[in-house]
């Protein structure tokens, strides 16, 4: 339906909430290369949603509430 803040924290790749549109034409834009500039910034962003980070926030949250 739209891209959330939380995963796609450049507002200019987020598309309006279910516009097929607008998300056509930034899969479109994306293709052509457009937005490469912050692939590296994204794989950074993306590295927090991991398996290994997820691992240790939920064992950082099971150790606050003991």
């Amino acid at each position: 339906n739209s891209a959330h803040t939380e995963t796609v924290p450049f507002a200019n790749l987020r598309y309006r909430e279910n516009n097929i549109d607008d998300a056509r034409d930034k899969i479109q834009r994306a293709a052509k290369g457009e937005f490469d500039s912050v692939v590296s910034s994204l794989q950074d962003h993306a590295k927090q949603f991991s398996k290994e980070n997820f691992g240790k926030s939920i064992l950082t949250l099971i150790d606050e509430l003991s």
